[in-house]
């Protein structure tokens, strides 16, 4: 039978000022068989550098610096200015996580070459200055952090004159 995991209340924030009972105390189990701690409801606001000490020792005191991630939602993707000689632009908007990476395709490739196509400093926006037939066809927007990626497609028309 697995030992009981037990409660620990030492456990504390580095960067915070150290309470008797520290709000994570009820989220905190300790097992004391193999040492470890286990947070449970991890959140966002958990981040940081968490220090434990050991056998009431200050010198013995381990640290840890914990990062929580939120998935990045899919993302959400539309476009305005669809005519001939007009500035095209797409926005790719991503509501929950962050982003670490955002990559724009065409018909699933990377965005060809031989077009002027213009990204904003964030890559949220891709805009091409004289929007053209050729430019017509399927964009994909995929976003992604350490844990996921996720992607979102709009077909293009411009001014009614596309064929697929």
């Amino acid at each position: 039978m697995a030992p009981r995991p037990t409660s620990l209340c030492s456990t504390t924030k580095v960067h915070q000022i150290q309470l008797p009972m520290h709000p994570l105390e009820a989220r905190v189990i300790f097992y004391p068989a193999n040492g470890s701690l286990l947070l449970e409801n991890v959140q966002e606001t958990d981040n940081g550098i968490y220090g434990a000490v050991i056998n009431m020792v200050e010198s013995e005191a381990r640290r840890t610096l914990l990062e929580v991630l939120k998935p990045v939602s899919r993302p959400r993707i539309w476009s305005i200015s669809l005519l001939v000689q007009s500035i095209i632009e797409l926005f790719c908007d991503v509501s929950e996580g962050r982003v670490d990476t955002i990559v724009w395709k065409k018909g699933g490739k990377p965005l060809p070459q031989e077009r002027d196509f213009c990204l904003s400093k964030n890559l949220r926006i891709l805009n091409t200055p004289e929007g053209q037939k050729s430019d017509c066809g399927s964009y994909s927007c995929n976003v992604s952090n350490e844990i996921i990626w996720q992607e979102s497609s709009v077909n293009l028309t411009i001014a009614g004159n596309c064929f697929y």
